[in-house]
């Protein structure tokens, strides 16, 4: 099996279980933040670097259900434990820290299409996750 093809089978099965614990967007405020996160973390990885990113959504995680799952399923993605990510992603070195940056947004491509095919979210969604990056909230 190739990366994609793994990576492809993580986030489905990732995101169908938000789909089964919570419903799809539409209805739910958890599913809705998770699938507008699936759409706005690859941007916040691109402009601000993973450790930000990672950082943001520690910030949330307290706050938002929907920011905590997608810490577990990033965790996942990098192989780590979701306790240990922050300290993961801050101790890599540079060589490391750029590869698994490529790495975790190569399989976020994948959580942002399942979002939409499975949870129903629509990247307007993403605004909600986007608002509070942007406006620096942390």
């Amino acid at each position: 099996m190739t990366r994609a093809q793994s990576d492809m089978k993580r986030a489905y099965s990732d995101v169908s279980g938000v789909l089964q614990e919570w419903g799809p967007a539409s209805n739910d405020s958890r599913s809705r933040r998770y699938g507008g996160l699936c759409h706005a973390v690859p941007v916040m990885i691109r402009t601000c670097g993973l450790c930000q990113a990672v950082a943001f959504l520690y910030s949330k995680a307290m706050q938002s259900s929907g920011d905590e799952k997608l810490l577990e399923h990033i965790a996942g993605i990098a192989g780590v434990d979701r306790s240990k990510l922050d300290q993961w992603v801050a101790g890599l070195p540079t060589s490391e820290y750029m590869l698994n940056t490529l790495r975790i947004l190569d399989a976020m491509v994948f959580y942002k299409r399942f979002a939409v095919s499975v949870l129903k979210a629509e990247a307007a969604d993403a605004d909600e996750g986007a608002a509070d990056h942007a406006s620096g909230a942390a």
